[in-house]
């Protein structure tokens, strides 16, 4: 079995994020991952955990029972939370622009999670837009036509029912 940990805000949950996580299952048929949703204070975070994770389980709910993919809350940095719980990851999946961080030093332990695990990196594609584009779309009021490119229905769904959205 390949273990892979991919530690995300999914604030908000994107088609990027989705189609790493399908890339990943994709690669073996014995690979499982390990989506660990951040819950501290790293960065700005506006939208509610609760609604983060709802959406993330909707998203990949066959994954979820197939035993393929597991939801996790991460509730400390990613050595911390990695090295007393998961020495036993294979990889941990990164995205480039975060892989520049690490190497720069700019991760808390940035030095014992790379001389510790191995990475998994993916280029964002040319034209791609992070979550905080996504974000801010969805919070000037965009409709979901305007954002389907971005997001699944099913995460504009729950956003929309859990009061988020047209915030800001």
């Amino acid at each position: 079995m390949i273990h892979y940990f991919y530690g995300l805000a999914a604030n908000p949950l994107t088609l990027a994020h989705q189609k790493i996580v399908k890339d990943l299952l994709d690669e073996s048929s014995d690979a499982k991952v390990y989506l660990a949703i951040t819950d501290h204070e790293y960065k700005d975070i506006e939208i509610p955990f609760d609604v983060r994770k709802k959406t993330v389980e909707e998203n990949f709910k066959d994954e979820i029972k197939a035993g393929r993919v597991v939801v996790l809350k991460q509730d400390e940095r990613t050595y911390r939370f990695l090295s007393s719980l998961w020495s036993w990851m294979d990889y941990i999946v990164i995205g480039t622009d975060e892989w520049d961080d690490l190497k720069a030093g700019k991760w808390e332990f940035s030095t014992e999670l790379m001389n510790t695990w191995k990475f998994k990196i993916f280029t964002r594609k040319p034209g791609a837009i992070s979550s905080t584009e996504a974000r801010k779309h969805l919070q000037e009021g965009a409709s979901y036509e305007e954002v389907s490119g971005l997001i699944s229905q099913t995460t504009y769904d729950l956003l929309a029912s859990s009061g988020w959205l047209h915030r800001g």
